[in-house]
């Protein structure tokens, strides 16, 4: 008997340990969801995408959560129910109030002060009506940052997410269903002067084009965006948009240092789930690769494109000459061959065709790639090598010939060596030649051992080969 009681208490202790701690994510918000909770007590129960069961005062819902930064935080609640009454989150010790009405929809409902360090957060809920219809579905809780400027990110990116939007004359709500339910922001139709704001810090200035991801089933209508009290820019956007959808809308600049962004509309009924400021063109990271994930690319006909940064994926590619274009900027051809390879998903084989193009001047290569499985089956596959031999800015166009739609998260170049052994010198004049060591230390001239040499022409090529030295 004991041992069985050792042998539960032993369970009972791996199964609290292996529990998921909430993190902040990188944009330093926090999301407390049914499938990240550490418990659930008194009525309250997985409902697939939500807490459920819900259906009277008694229980509550417990997150694990550790907060890096210290602050302030709006808390909005996703939920639905028939009726009215009060969330409580007790914070170690330390109760919050959140009064809720029967509006079902996304609402910033309070703050929350949040110490640096680990927190147990406990939601229960009290209704003003218990006899009647008291059933409250929860399916998220985000806490966003108050007034927390907006920081542009390694790749020069910058996303304006709702919420942290500074609001003037508009509400949060929701748009989508199930684990798509996303936050937005309304009641533009209500006042054409309301906006919204945010504050971003740019290290990386330029031009940028504006992305938006929003709802808009009515008529087309207008963005109007306002950088740093500047000239008032108009930006028009399609109507008919019944589901989230990514548009383009054009470009804007910003300064080093502190932009403040406004944003105000027409009055047309648009919902938007957030804008994205990209880089014009794609720049080479230190080793001279060139990383461009979906959400950089400009896309035509039924193309689609949802989420951001490396979780932003290229669908409804059906079409096989519907294009994405990548616009990237080489500064370093010191190696002119680069490695193509796509991050992709597909049930079919087929050809993608690539137009690297540079001031009207396109070449083309062709390369097949395989079957993964299906859309969701991401692999990322060398398709082949192609040549830049000079600075500047390229657009890469990319369509397809055969096989059935493709999903796809990036385009990555990589700088390709060639080797002596499949270099032909076709006559290029050698202009410089080094020597390193197998440990990567540059010598200046080799003596007994093995050595790595490597050698640039003034075609561009560069060639890295072994040598031994001998006495």
């Amino acid at each position: 008997m004991k041992t069985r009681k050792l042998l539960s208490m032993i369970l009972s202790v791996f199964c609290l340990s292996a529990m998921a701690q909430v993190t902040q994510n990188t944009d330093g918000s926090i999301t407390l969801l049914q499938s990240n909770a550490t418990e659930k007590t008194g009525g309250p129960c997985d409902s697939g995408d939500h807490v459920g069961c819900w259906t009277s005062d008694a229980g509550y819902v417990l997150w694990d959560v550790n907060i890096t930064t210290a602050g302030t935080y709006n808390v909005f609640f996703d939920y639905e129910t028939g009726n009215t009454g009060t969330f409580k989150i007790t914070d170690n010790g330390t109760e919050n109030f959140y009064a809720f009405t029967n509006v079902n929809s996304e609402k910033l409902l309070g703050e929350i002060d949040l110490t640096a360090g680990n927190h147990q957060l406990k939601l229960e809920r009290t209704t003003n009506n218990p006899g009647g219809w008291d059933v409250i579905d929860l399916y998220k809780i985000q806490l966003f940052p108050k007034d927390q400027e907006i920081a542009q990110l390694s790749d020069g990116s910058v996303y304006l997410g709702v919420g942290f939007a500074s609001l003037d004359n508009l509400i949060y709500g929701k748009e989508g269903s199930g684990y798509e339910r996303r936050l937005v922001i309304e009641k533009w139709t209500d006042d054409v002067t309301a906006k919204a704001t945010w504050k971003v810090n740019v290290t990386s200035p330029g031009t940028f084009r504006l992305l938006s991801e929003y709802v808009s089933p009515g008529n087309s209508g207008t963005f109007k965006v306002k950088i740093n009290d500047g000239t008032e820019q108009s930006f028009s956007h399609p109507g008919g948009v019944w589901g989230l959808e990514t548009k383009e809308l054009g470009t804007i600049d910003l300064v080093s240092g502190e932009n403040t962004i406004e944003i105000t509309h027409d009055g047309e009924w648009v919902s938007p789930s957030k804008f994205s400021l990209i880089p014009s063109f794609v720049a080479q990271d230190a080793n001279g690769v060139v990383t461009a994930t979906a959400d950089k690319a400009q896309v035509s006909g039924g193309i689609c494109v949802s989420g951001t940064g490396s979780s932003s994926v290229i669908g409804c590619w059906g079409n096989g000459s519907d294009e994405v274009k990548f616009n990237i900027q080489i500064s370093d051809v010191s190696i002119s061959s680069f490695m193509l390879s796509i991050l992709y998903g597909t049930f079919d084989a087929g050809t993608l065709n690539v137009n690297v193009e540079k001031e009207s001047s396109p070449v083309i290569y062709n390369f097949d790639y395989t079957a993964t499985g299906s859309y969701d089956t991401y692999v990322q596959k060398d398709l082949g090598k192609i040549t830049i031999n000079s600075t500047g800015n390229y657009t890469i166009t990319l369509t397809r010939t055969g096989g059935g739609a493709v999903n796809l998260k990036n385009m990555i170049l990589t700088p390709s060596i060639n080797t002596s052994i499949d270099f032909i010198n076709d006559g290029a004049t050698l202009l410089s030649e080094k020597y390193f060591t197998l440990q990567g230390v540059e010598i200046s001239e080799p003596v007994f051992g093995i050595y790595i040499v490597k050698r640039i022409y003034d075609n561009g090529t560069v060639t890295i080969d072994k040598k031994i030295v001998k006495k």
